[in-house]
């Protein structure tokens, strides 16, 4: 999976977008963002920059995608 990530700050923030948007969606908020924070925008599978397909792309699947690139 495609991440883009900012800052190097203790607390994590996570952006996921929505259907059919990608990272980008998130490019002008990502700066407010960084101050004291690490923030990871995400292509989901299928989208964006991601490449490859999975089984499902039900919720509990993605957010198993999600938790292992976090880890």
């Amino acid at each position: 999976m495609h991440d883009v990530v900012g800052g190097d700050g203790p607390q994590p923030i996570v952006l996921l977008h929505g259907f059919p948007e990608t990272w980008y969606a998130y490019r002008t908020v990502m700066a407010a963002l960084l101050p004291g924070h690490t923030v990871i925008a995400i292509d989901l599978p299928g989208l964006g920059d991601s490449s490859g397909s999975v089984l499902s792309y039900d919720k509990a699947t993605l957010a198993r995608y999600v938790h292992r690139l976090l880890e």
